[in-house]
């Protein structure tokens, strides 16, 4: 038996080494994220059977099955959403910024610690990393108009309180500040619909689409942003990345940029570089 454990860990970094090269002899497909060619993506997760979620037209919710990174396991939200920011040069066109990263995704975060920015805190309510803060959306412990950029990329359909989430990054900016607040939602539903008495994983999975999601939003949701006081500018992949190929990249062009800004006092001049 310890002779078989041992062969099998010979074996196994042998034979991601040869999965890795035969995948990086083909070019089909390319991920803007690493930067490789290769022969296919790989599957996130099995398809389920009979979500409800499935009926409803969801947009940015894995609308695309085979979209992981063989190399570096970005997804395809995680580089479409850097698509965006490197289309707008948001980062450029802010000095030094202070960042809040919630759940933040490691292409996102490499893209992010490039730009030196002044402040860079990577924040999660679990946290997988040391580099990583445990912080409660709900509750943010930093100041008033304290960040430039608050990165809330596909978290909030997951947390109880979002109008307290929304709150609290609305808090957190400082006029001019803007807010990505990427999250599924569906194109068919006006209100967003969700119901305390849907607990356990196996419910959620059905009619919310996901074990770990807490209700499915419907157009109501950017009312919902607005609501808090952010204005609300939305960016559509069709005028923004109309050159992408999206089957080579493995993006879904339907799920547009959801950003969110602060807006400056009417008294006060705009400082360079912290809108979008």
């Amino acid at each position: 038996m310890a002779l078989m454990g041992t062969l099998r860990s010979i074996a196994r970094p042998a034979v991601r080494s040869l999965r890795r090269a035969y995948q990086a002899s083909g070019g089909r497909f390319h991920c803007n994220a690493c930067r490789r060619t290769f022969r296919s993506f790989r599957p996130l997760r099995e398809r389920e059977r009979f979500p409800l979620s499935a009926s409803l037209r969801m947009i940015g919710g894995g609308g695309v099955v085979h979209c992981v990174c063989p190399f570096c396991e970005s997804t395809d939200r995680d580089r479409h959403l850097l698509m965006y920011i490197e289309r707008l040069h948001l980062f450029e066109r802010m000095d030094r910024p202070r960042v809040l990263h919630f759940a933040p995704e490691p292409c996102l975060a490499a893209k992010i610690a490039e730009t030196n920015p002044a402040e860079y805190i990577q924040a999660d309510f679990h946290p997988r990393s040391a580099e990583v803060r445990k912080i409660d959306i709900t509750s943010i412990p930093f100041e008033d108009d304290r960040f430039d950029l608050v990165a809330v990329n596909h978290v909030l359909e997951h947390v109880p309180d979002d109008a307290k989430a929304l709150s609290e990054v609305y808090r957190a900016l400082k006029p001019g500040g803007v807010a990505i607040l990427q999250t599924p939602y569906s194109a068919l539903l006006h209100n967003t619909f969700s119901d305390p008495g849907i607990a356990s994983e196996e419910e959620r999975l059905h009619l919310y689409g996901q074990e770990d999601h807490v209700r499915i939003y419907g157009q109501d949701l950017f009312a919902r942003i607005e609501g808090v006081g952010f204005a609300l500018r939305r960016e559509k992949h069709s005028e923004l990345l109309p050159d992408v190929d999206v089957r080579r990249h493995c993006v879904n062009p339907e799920e547009d940029l959801i950003l969110a800004v602060k807006p400056m006092p009417v008294d006060a001049e705009v400082p360079a570089g912290c809108t979008a």
